[in-house]
């Protein structure tokens, strides 16, 4: 099992790592595709979003750790932790609008990693 888990963790950076740098630097050109103001408007979201990446990636990974430990109530209460934050964002969405909902999906996601640990 370790030796699988760290071959996802290895196999998910050598993706992760040179996607999140195009899409972090390169993601108003790809959302110019659909118009300027999409890619105005969506291009700060997108790189907060990117940053997030790895924290819901490590979320993933050990969710299927979870699971093949049979750890159901774990993994419930990692999404119940992202499920409160995207209830937060939506309040946030509200007067922050989509930057600010973006950035409440970030802490979400980087808060469930010491959760992670903890669970080790």
């Amino acid at each position: 099992q370790g030796q699988q888990l760290s071959k996802a963790i290895w196999m998910s950076g050598l993706i992760l790592v040179p996607l999140a740098f195009i899409v972090f630097f390169g993601g108003r050109l790809v959302l110019g595709l659909f118009g300027d103001d999409y890619a105005t408007l969506g291009f700060d979201s997108l790189r907060i979003l990117t940053l997030a990446s790895p924290f819901v990636t490590a979320r993933y990974i050990y969710t299927s750790v979870l699971n093949y430990r049979k750890q159901v109530k774990s993994i419930a209460l990692m999404n119940f932790i992202i499920s409160v934050f995207i209830v937060v964002g939506a309040v946030f969405f509200i007067t922050g609008g989509l930057v600010a909902v973006s950035w409440v999906y970030l802490i979400g996601q980087a808060l469930v990693v010491p959760f992670i640990l903890i669970l080790r």
